[in-house]
């Protein structure tokens, strides 16, 4: 069976799933290494700035779809 994923985030966030496809992913040192490679991109994103749009954007936005 291919690992999902969707079940390797679901690890990684601590969700409810089928206790025994935790324990066999868990038990993969491959899925193992993926979990925590993708708690690092996680912690990477949250790290990142917060960009605020420019002034006008929204206004921009609608005026260019109206025409």
């Amino acid at each position: 069976m291919r690992t999902r994923t969707e079940d390797l985030l679901s690890i990684r966030d601590d969700e409810p799933m089928d206790a025994e496809l935790r324990a066999r992913l868990l038990a993969d040192s491959d899925c193992l290494a993926e979990i925590d490679r993708l708690r690092e991109v996680r912690e990477s994103m949250r790290r990142l700035p917060q960009l605020e749009p420019p002034p006008d954007c929204w206004e921009n936005i609608v005026s260019a779809t109206v025409d």
